[in-house]
């Protein structure tokens, strides 16, 4: 069985365990959520529609220089160029822009992408077939998601990508890529709450061997007290 799945803040990390590929876990961890949530786009994270969604930028440059590196598709880089660009003014205001420098690179990005769109159109019949569907598909997200791809612009506690959690989760993964998978369902859990409890007691800044002793000894309100 693979270990979790992850649902992290800037002060609390959830991994439940995910014994399948399916939506369940998520919703069995956060059924009305209505926060934000950042993510790769994967299709089953936008059924938590009472919440707000925010894409990772840093999935999207690396299919953006993909694009550009294995398929020669100049807009790509021009598009990675111009999220980098946003992500330093953003940094350098402090965390968000406002409405005005938001509209000023909103429409840098209509603009850059409506090229695209046009580029890709009048090319893409002469590229293979692999390049012609990522290209497509890509598009069609930049467009329907603009707002979410763009979410950091506006909203300070939006970050630009979401490695925080890529963070969180290299641990399973090394669990599951070096030392091997779980044996029961059991096991899985045991190893998600102990890594959700030890990630938390970080993001609190809290001493990790005293917070856990506590803990053990029963006072749960050791982890946010």
């Amino acid at each position: 069985m693979a270990p979790c799945g992850r649902h992290i803040g800037s002060h609390v990390a959830v991994l439940p365990s995910q014994t399948g590929a399916g939506s369940d876990g998520g919703h069995r961890s956060s059924p009305r959520y209505r926060g934000t949530i950042m993510h790769d786009a994967w299709a089953p994270y936008f059924l938590f529609t009472e919440a707000e969604h925010a894409l990772c930028n840093a999935h999207l440059l690396r299919e953006l220089r993909a694009l550009h590196k294995v398929h020669h598709q100049g807009w790509a880089r021009r598009l990675s160029d111009l999220l980098l660009e946003m992500n330093r003014l953003v940094n350098e205001a402090g965390g968000a822009l406002t409405d005005a420098q938001a509209r000023v690179l909103e429409a840098e990005w209509d603009r850059l992408v409506q090229q695209a769109a046009l580029w890709a159109h009048l090319r893409l019949h002469n590229g293979s077939e692999t390049a012609a569907k990522e290209t497509r598909r890509l598009l069609r997200r930049l467009r329907e998601r603009k707002t979410e791809i763009l979410r950091f612009l506006r909203e300070p506690h939006v970050p630009f990508n979401n490695n925080l959690a890529e963070r969180d989760l290299r641990m399973a993964k090394t669990k599951e890529k070096i030392s091997g998978t779980f044996r029961s369902e059991a096991g899985v859990e045991a190893f998600c709450l102990m890594r959700s409890v030890l990630s938390t007691i970080q993001k609190q800044k809290k001493p990790v061997a005293e917070t856990m002793v506590e803990l053990l000894q029963g006072n749960t309100e050791a982890l946010f007290a």
